[in-house]
């Protein structure tokens, strides 16, 4: 028999709603206070063909960035440029860089095709 919602009263509806989405985001990765998640992440991988491309680790401090590459070369020029409910912004010269963690995509742009990866173990 299908999920159906045509018989439940309004609060039972509700919180399965509540329910069902917190499991969506729990399943993504996140738990329900995502915001609060996000506004104390400190580490963050980008992943792409299998293998980490890049991490990003954030000094909650002074709110800056290092970055460190496949290669294992380090770079603490990223700044948060701004903030929103799921995303941090982040610059550098020449270079932006949005890690999204409502979508899981860490897009790269340099002025060309931006980049995109997928974000794995974020914490």
């Amino acid at each position: 028999m299908p999920f159906t919602f045509d018989r439940m009263t309004s609060s039972k509806r509700s919180a399965t709603l509540a329910l069902l989405a917190s499991a969506t985001l729990m399943s993504a990765g996140l738990s329900a206070h995502a915001k609060d998640d996000v506004e104390g992440m400190l580490h963050v991988e980008c992943w792409k063909d299998g293998k980490v491309q890049l991490t990003m680790d954030r000094e909650k401090a002074t709110n800056h960035w290092t970055e460190t590459n496949q290669n294992g070369a380090v770079d603490k020029n990223w700044r948060t440029a701004k903030r929103d409910q799921w995303s941090f912004y982040l610059t550098k010269p020449g270079v932006k860089l949005q890690l999204d963690m409502h979508l899981n995509k860490c897009t790269w742009d340099s002025g060309g095709s931006p980049l995109v990866y997928n974000v794995r173990n974020a914490k």
